[in-house]
């Protein structure tokens, strides 16, 4: 996705303007017009090495911030670690299930009717 210029810099400045608080992932359609461009806007800011932004919890809010501490940056980059692995362990099934199941094609006529292969 292309991320307008000026929107990446305003997530910078937003960031750094909101120090502690950080900005709520609720606020993002009125601050960046779009959810969706907003996450994408922080991407690019981590993607420069701008700021170092993690994602938190407030209660039932998701925050997006600057981290406050070397601990909380760890703690956000072993999170983000994990789900790399993660996903690499999904991606290796997919890739096994495939070489299983390459040349056959699977149908589901109906959830209560029993699946059909063809081979």
């Amino acid at each position: 996705m292309r991320v307008p210029e000026q929107l990446v810099e305003r997530a910078r400045a937003l960031l750094l303007a909101a120090g502690e608080d950080g900005i709520p992932r609720w606020s993002f359609p009125a601050l960046f017009g779009d959810d969706r461009m907003a996450r994408a806007a922080i991407t690019e800011v981590r993607l420069r090495g701008w700021l170092p932004v993690v994602v938190t919890r407030r209660g039932e809010h998701t925050i997006y911030r600057v981290a406050q501490s070397d601990e909380e940056y760890r703690r956000y980059r072993a999170s983000l670690i994990s789900r790399i692995r993660s996903l690499a362990d999904v991606i290796d099934g997919l890739d096994r299930a495939w070489e299983g199941h390459a040349g056959r094609r699977v149908y589901q006529l109906r959830l209560w009717d029993e699946e059909v292969v063809d081979e």
